[in-house]
């Protein structure tokens, strides 16, 4: 089997996912506290299982009668019941995750810490700043902002702030890490990715380049969009080649852990700055660690396709 033969099995009513149950069925189903103690009791428990007994217990709910009312509801969809008892469903573990990452049920409290690195426009120190929502990493003297993610409360909880811009870091980095895989970070859907110029619009699955990136200073960037949730983002091509392989094992030989170190920490970094060519569409980031130069060249589609050493 083909990978398009592959990448057409994703897509629900193809054969291969079909839609049991609609968005406002599958929302219903979990639209009362009961339930989503249930669901919670069971997280709690490692998925389960746990006894019906178990289950009224940590829920706190008397009537034995209500309350398998409510389990019986997400029986089959978000619970399965197992002859050791209840337990968790894959769908279960993936709506409890969306609760408990506090991505719909919580927001960042405002403040600012310092961040490593130094602005890319005038040199100045940077700090991150927590807004509703996501972390702006930005700079204290001419305000420029480097990067400005939405990123969930609960991918920042458990850390000391301190820690806050070097997570933030690493948080964005998962997403252009899954688009190179062919997933979305949002839904896990099928994403389409491209190296667009300014005024591109979509064509040969291939997004289109967003309405502000006409007449801004860069020759290209990569745009990546999902098929299914809509989710989509942007990135200056030598950011996102920093998910590729070999720009990673490039750093590493250098002493430079990408995991460790956010892309606005690193100087060498060429922001902005890529040779773009057509018929085919090739795309060139040169980067220069030591006395090590290497350019790296991916396809329309970035996909790496070769690398040279000067």
């Amino acid at each position: 089997m083909s990978e398009d033969e592959i990448g057409r099995g994703t897509e629900a009513g193809d054969g291969v996912a079909t839609e049991e149950v609609s968005a406002a069925s599958a929302f219903e189903l979990v639209a009362h506290e009961t339930r989503v103690g249930v669901l919670d009791a069971l997280r709690e428990a490692d998925g389960g299982p746990l006894s019906f007994g178990e289950i009224r217990t940590a829920v706190g709910v008397e009537d034995p009668g209500q309350c398998h009312y409510h389990v019986d509801r997400l029986v089959g969809r978000f619970v399965r019941k197992t002859e050791d008892g209840y337990v968790l469903s894959p769908a279960g573990w993936r709506l409890v995750g969306a609760i408990v990452s506090g991505g719909v049920t919580a927001s960042l409290e405002p403040g600012s810490v310092p961040a490593a690195g130094s602005c890319s426009e005038c040199g100045g120190s940077l700090r991150a700043r927590l807004r509703e929502g996501g972390v702006a990493i930005e700079c204290v003297e001419c305000g420029f902002v480097q990067a400005d993610p939405d990123v969930p409360a609960g991918a920042l909880a458990g850390w000391e702030r301190s820690a806050i811009p070097a997570v933030v870091g690493r948080y964005v980095s998962l997403w252009e890490v899954a688009a190179s895989h062919g997933f979305c970070p949002n839904c896990e859907g099928r994403v389409d990715r491209g190296v667009r110029r300014p005024g591109e619009s979509a064509s040969a699955n291939r997004p289109a380049a967003p309405a502000w990136f006409e007449g801004e200073d860069a020759d290209a960037l990569v745009v990546t969009a999902c098929r299914g949730c809509g989710f989509w983002w942007h990135a200056a091509v030598s950011i996102a080649a920093l998910s590729d392989p070999a720009v990673v094992g490039f750093h590493h030989e250098h002493g430079i852990d990408l995991r460790e170190r956010p892309w606005w920490t690193l100087d060498h970094l060429p922001l902005g700055e890529c040779r773009v060519v057509d018929d085919p569409r090739r795309v060139h980031v040169r980067l220069a660690l030591d006395d090590d130069v290497r350019t790296f060249t991916f396809d329309g589609d970035f996909e790496l396709v070769d690398v040279e050493r000067e």
